[in-house]
């Protein structure tokens, strides 16, 4: 028996924890990160020897004719660097220098040198860290090696191995965001922006570190095949990664779930456990006699890996029955896209223990279940708190995994309804067959939300009779079901028309009243040991006995909507002892859920 599938689904959007989110989107790109193409213009003036190299950042300026205004320039150092600002600087054809030193020279002498500057960018040449990046396609392969750390990595993988994620989309965003933030020639980034592509997903400050860790990491390798990206470039790459963290953490003390205060994925993993492992939940289950008999053909490895994508679901990012392929033999094996963890009631439909007479999984079972689970969570040390988040989650299941889910508490209660002092009654010999000829009382039922029957469990009848023999004893449900409890005891009637004589000459006083239930003691058919039934033999409880009327027992009314009006009727077919109802109880045990035929 499997204890899954849960049960929060969350919404698995793009799980991007990192820079990227849900493409498609006009989302604003927020992030500052931008390398700066420096471009050095040589400017000759015809009046001074002197060279001016002025930086221009984020874009490259030609100049096929330069005018300098001062005569006296005072020289400009010329930096590569890869800066977190992005500056937008507009390209002249005609570049001015101005020089602030205090030494003002009024030399207005233009320059008309035809030296031309060799770099003639026109937009379409990359910035110096999308080259040192190796273009597109090396922010592609950085993006690849990234993600194939992050779908190893237990402690953050649930958000991203969940099929509802897009991998390919993911990756685009990843490589538009970097790509345009690294000045990569004619990329643009259109997918949403950070704070709107993790609203809601409960991202923690450890959840980010450990991303921002794997993503050194593969800047790391990245840099084995690409030299030229420096440990400054990698910084700067970390730092706008550092500044995202506001508009990505939505948990920063990691304690606004339970799945973050117990220690993530790897802790409930842990808690789960395996045989041997001692305190673990299945070796607790392993060890239970009442329920390990529902376990004896099971896959351990798929249930671990389901039974902690079930808990890191609760609250947490795991999606429970939207697993993929493993993308490791060793992360979430057993499970596939093809082949995902079962739902609730496919897994635990037919199951039987062997140790309890190959009975089906009832209550009982449910709470040892549930017990074995407690004791773990304890024995791993999660908080009480935190053992009621996941037990209170757990708890619903109970109507999937359940033979009869009715068996839940909350899903069945028990309704008596009665009436007394009715002195109503019972048309002497009018007795043919229809409802119409007998003496009804009727007894409502209001809804209540648990509407089915589950079970009449007793009609209880008061009256006084002379003759028992003459009496038929029927019960319509609202939906106009008829049972008949009793039908002229000691007559063997060929049909339910009121016709022949005469059965047993016993009568019913209303002082000692008589039960009507499926399990009762003897049959209807032979009510009357006494001179007063109950009264003098003692035999106060009867089981149903139809004769040649309609129905069976009380079974009869099972699954019907138990809301309505109710009625017990009376019907006398003997000429000369009539007789009256004193008082009518009825007892019905109802479901919330319809019972199987």
């Amino acid at each position: 028996m499997t204890m899954m599938t849960v049960t929060r689904p969350r919404s698995a959007t793009l799980l991007t924890l990192l820079v990227a989110a849900a493409c498609g989107d006009d989302g604003s790109f927020t992030t500052n990160l931008t390398g700066t193409a420096t471009d050095a213009v040589t400017d000759t003036d015809a009046s001074s020897s002197a060279t001016t190299t002025p930086s221009t950042t984020g874009t490259v300026t030609t100049d096929s004719s330069e005018s300098d205004s001062s005569s006296t320039t005072a020289p400009v150092t010329t930096t590569e660097t890869t800066t977190l600002e992005t500056t937008t600087t507009s390209a002249t054809d005609s570049a001015t220098d101005t020089d602030t030193d205090t030494d003002t020279d009024t030399d207005t002498d233009t320059d008309t040198d035809s030296d031309t500057d060799s770099d003639t960018d026109t937009g379409g040449v990359d910035a110096e860290l999308c080259v040192h990046l190796g273009g597109m396609d090396g922010i592609h392969a950085l993006h690849q090696g990234f993600l194939g750390r992050v779908v190893v990595d237990a402690r953050i993988n649930a958000y991203f191995l969940n099929a509802a994620v897009d991998a390919a989309k993911l990756t685009t965003c990843l490589d538009d965001q970097i790509g345009e933030a690294a000045g990569c020639a004619g990329v643009t980034y259109s997918c949403l922006d950070m704070k709107s592509a993790h609203l809601g997903m409960g991202i923690s400050a450890l959840d980010f570190a450990d991303l921002a860790e794997d993503y050194s990491l593969a800047l790391d390798q990245h840099q084995n095949s690409h030299p030229e990206l420096s440990d400054g470039d990698k910084a700067a790459l970390l730092g706008a990664l550092g500044a995202m963290a506001g508009e990505i953490v939505e948990d920063p003390g990691d304690d606004q779930t339970s799945y973050q205060r117990v220690g993530r994925k790897p802790a409930i993993g842990a808690m789960v456990g395996a045989i041997g492992e001692v305190g673990t939940f299945l070796d607790n289950v392993a060890k239970d006699f009442v329920i390990n008999g529902f376990f004896l053909n099971t896959d351990f490895i798929r249930l671990h890996t389901c039974l902690t994508r079930q808990l890191s679901g609760i609250d947490g990012p795991a999606v429970y029955g939207g697993e993929v392929d493993p993308p490791a033999p060793d992360v979430d094996p057993g499970v596939a896209l093809a082949d995902p963890c079962a739902a609730m009631t496919a897994s635990h439909e037919g199951l039987k223990n062997p140790n309890d007479g190959d009975s089906p999984i009832m209550y009982e079972d449910f709470v040892a279940l549930v017990g074995d689970l407690a004791a773990a969570m304890s024995s791993a040390g999660f908080a009480a708190e935190d053992q009621a988040v996941m037990l209170g989650a757990l708890e619903p299941l109970c109507v999937e995994v359940l033979a009869d889910p009715n068996e839940c508490p909350g899903n069945s209660q028990t309704v008596l309804v009665k009436k007394s002092k009715l002195a109503l009654p019972i048309p002497d010999d009018a007795y043919d067959g229809s409802l119409a000829s007998m003496a009804c009382v009727e007894l409502p039922v209001i809804d209540d939300g648990i509407n089915f029957v589950g079970q009449v469990a007793e009609v209880v009848l008061g009256l006084d009779h002379g003759r028992i023999g003459d009496l038929v004893l029927k019960v319509v449900s609202p939906t106009g079901t008829v049972s008949t409890l009793m039908s002229r005891p000691g007559l063997a009637e060929p049909d339910d028309d009121g016709q022949g004589c005469c059965g047993s000459s016993s009568s019913l006083i209303k002082a000692f009243p008589v039960t009507f239930r499926d399990d009762g003691l003897v049959d209807a058919e032979m009510m009357g040991f006494g001179a007063v039934v109950c009264q003098d033999d003692g035999f106060c409880e009867y089981f149903p006995s139809p004769g040649a009327g309609p129905g069976v027992d009380l079974g009869d009314f099972q699954g019907e909507s138990s809301k309505g009006s109710w009625r017990v009727c009376v019907g006398d077919a003997g000429p000369g002892l009539g007789g009256a109802i004193d008082a009518v109880t009825l007892i019905i045990d109802k479901v919330k859920i319809q019972p199987k035929p």
